[in-house]
C-alpha cells in the first residue's frame, strides 16, 4: 500500500510540473522597454521632399516592435516585429531575445506565416499567443545583436534575412535605439529598402506595455522615465 501511495504521489506531482520564466536583468528590461513601440519615418519624409539630392531619399516605412506572449515559447522574451515599406508589408518576424554574460543582447528570428490579404498593422493589438510560424527553428545565420553604450542608448546590428539578392551573408542594418527614436542605416544596396547615405530615422508613435507576467516582481526604473 505504501508503494502504491508513493507511485500515485509521483504521478500527480509530475503532472503539474511548471517552468518559471527567468527574472529580467536590468539591462534586458531596459532594452525591451525602450524598443517596445510603433515607429514611423514620416517626419524624415517631409525633409526628403525639400532635398534635391536623390541619394538621400528614403522609403516610407512603418514598423512595430511589440512584446508579446507566444505559447510556443512560454519561457522566452519574445517580440512581434512588422515592417511595411511604401504601404506594403515586407517583414513579419518573431524575435526571441536573450542576454549573455557580457550584457550583449541576442535575438533569433522566426518567420511568421502571413495570412492572405494581410494589411499593415493588422496584428498591432491582436492576441498573438498562437501565431503561426513558418518553422519551429530560427533562421540560420540571422542573429540580431544589441549592446548598451549609455543608460538610455543601445546600438546593434540586425541582419536582413529577407534580402533575396545578396550573394553570401545577409546584409546588415546598423541600429541606434534611444528613448524617442530608432535609427537604422541600410548598409547594402542588396537590402529591400531604398539605400541612402543618411540613416532612416523612426520616431516612436505609440508605446506598448510589457506583458504583465514579464514584470511581476520587477522594480527596475524605466530608463526613459525622465525624458
Amino acid at each position: 500500500m505504501t508503494s502504491l501511495k508513493l507511485s500515485l504521489f509521483l504521478i500527480v506531482s509530475c503532472s503539474y510540473t511548471t517552468y518559471a520564466r527567468e527574472v529580467f536583468s536590468e539591462n534586458l528590461y531596459s532594452f525591451i522597454t525602450m524598443a517596445s513601440a510603433s515607429y514611423t519615418n514620416k517626419v524624415q519624409r517631409i525633409v526628403d521632399q525639400l532635398d534635391v539630392d536623390v541619394n538621400d531619399k528614403h522609403d516610407v516605412i512603418t514598423a512595430i516592435w511589440r512584446p508579446v506572449e507566444i505559447a510556443a515559447f512560454p519561457d522566452n522574451w519574445t517580440y512581434y516585429i512588422e515592417e511595411s515599406v511604401n504601404g506594403t508589408v515586407h517583414r513579419m518576424t518573431i524575435l526571441i531575445l536573450s542576454e549573455d554574460d557580457y550584457g550583449i543582447i541576442h535575438g533569433q528570428q522566426y518567420d511568421v506565416k502571413r495570412p492572405i490579404d494581410y494589411k499593415p498593422k493588422q496584428y498591432e493589438h491582436a492576441d498573438l499567443s498562437n501565431i503561426a510560424l513558418e518553422s519551429s527553428s530560427p533562421k540560420s545565420g540571422c542573429e540580431v545583436l544589441f549592446t548598451r553604450i549609455e543608460k538610455d542608448v543601445f546600438i546593434g546590428t540586425y541582419l536582413d534575412c529577407e534580402s533575396k539578392t545578396h550573394l553570401n551573408a545577409p546584409p546588415p542594418y546598423s541600429f541606434t535605439l534611444t528613448c524617442n527614436t530608432m535609427d537604422a542605416f541600410v548598409c547594402s544596396r542588396s537590402s529591400f529598402e531604398l539605400y541612402s547615405r543618411l540613416s532612416y530615422i523612426f520616431f516612436k508613435k505609440e508605446r506598448y506595455a510589457l506583458p504583465a507576467q514579464w514584470i511581476e516582481g520587477v522594480n527596475y526604473t524605466d530608463p526613459c522615465s525622465l525624458n
